[in-house]
């Protein structure tokens, strides 16, 4: 599994955005390299990250082929799941920005032509 690191945080408004799940940009070139260079390598040869995001735990990456998906998983964190949505599957997509003092949170939905099977 990977390790996800993010960037410097700053006083109360990053404790509340981890209490609250909030996911914050991180630096697309760090996912980049890290995506490449593991012995697990997840991007393709000419493939490129271009935005990061990431919550408590988990990493959302639009690169130049996908939406990846990191979902860090239980209590130790060593199950990891990986979600990889190709750009060509992606039939529309909203964006709702933020509100008010309270509700600091984007939100990006995305629907898609891939048919999910239920988790047994």
């Amino acid at each position: 599994p990977h390790a996800i690191e993010s960037g410097p945080t700053s006083g109360i408004s990053d404790l509340v955005s981890w209490l609250g799940d909030d996911a914050r940009q991180i630096d697309a070139r760090s996912m980049d390299q890290r995506f490449h260079s593991s012995s697990f390598p997840i991007l393709q040869v000419d493939e490129h990250a271009e935005m990061a995001f990431k919550g408590r735990r988990d990493l959302v990456v639009f690169t130049t082929k996908r939406l990846l998906i990191v979902d860090v998983k239980g209590w130790t964190g060593t199950k990891v799941e990986y979600k990889s949505i190709p750009w060509t599957s992606v039939q529309a997509f909203a964006v709702r920005s933020a509100g008010a003092v309270f509700d600091k949170d984007s939100e990006m939905m995305i629907w898609t032509d891939i048919m999910f099977e239920p988790q047994v």
